[in-house]
């Protein structure tokens, strides 16, 4: 486990975290980053080197970027995360899933989901047990790549505020939308091109 907080001197600029651990799966039990501020730049698991890891405090990072071509990844956020841009990307072979799950509220511009390969899975998951909000915007960065599921067991469930698959460049809808049993979803959305717009490719469950 890493104990203690990590933080950016200067707010969302000249401070990386990377996820290396092979098969292993890291735990951070502080926040990373301070919400509102001192927010790390970077969070990534790169290309070439294959991890997973757990942050069981609040996290601010500016830019986040889950590369599963080493292997499978998963990381696990149990509080609640801020910033700018998340990527979640598998990697070009079957086996090269990659799982994001988050438990509390998420505030970003962009979550991208991108599958590289028809056979590997890039699945976004909120499993928290309070009400969860995520603002932002949901995409694709092909039409269908991805899954999103709800596994929420609150009464009030999840509320997506902002577009849900779709850009004012043209729509870009994840492969599913997947909500469990008992979990409940809500689409706020936000104006884009003069509506609040939401494409699922595949099937809503």
């Amino acid at each position: 486990a890493i104990e203690g907080a990590i933080i950016s001197t200067t707010d969302d600029a000249g401070s990386m975290v990377i996820i290396a651990n092979g098969t292993n799966t890291a735990t951070f039990a502080s926040a990373v980053g301070v919400s509102g501020g001192a927010g790390v730049e970077h969070l990534q698991v790169l290309a070439a080197t294959q991890g997973s890891a757990t942050f069981s405090a609040a996290v601010n990072v500016k830019t986040l970027d889950q590369d599963s071509d080493a292997g499978a990844s998963t990381l696990d956020f149990n509080s609640t995360y801020e910033g700018a841009t998340i990527v979640i990307e598998t990697g070009g072979a079957a086996a090269d899933d990659a799982f994001m799950n988050f438990a509390g509220n998420v505030t970003v511009t962009t979550l991208t989901i991108d599958e590289e390969d028809a056979g590997a899975l890039a699945t976004v998951t909120f499993d928290g047990t309070a009400a969860q909000v995520f603002t932002g915007s949901i995409v694709a960065t092909a039409d269908g790549d991805g899954v999103f599921k709800v596994t929420n067991t609150h009464a009030d469930g999840v509320q997506i505020d902002g577009n849900f698959g779709t850009t004012s460049g043209g729509d870009k809808g994840v492969d599913s939308l997947q909500i469990a049993s008992g979990s409940k979803f809500s689409f706020k959305g936000v104006a884009n091109s003069g509506a609040a717009e939401m494409n699922v490719n595949g099937n809503i469950d």
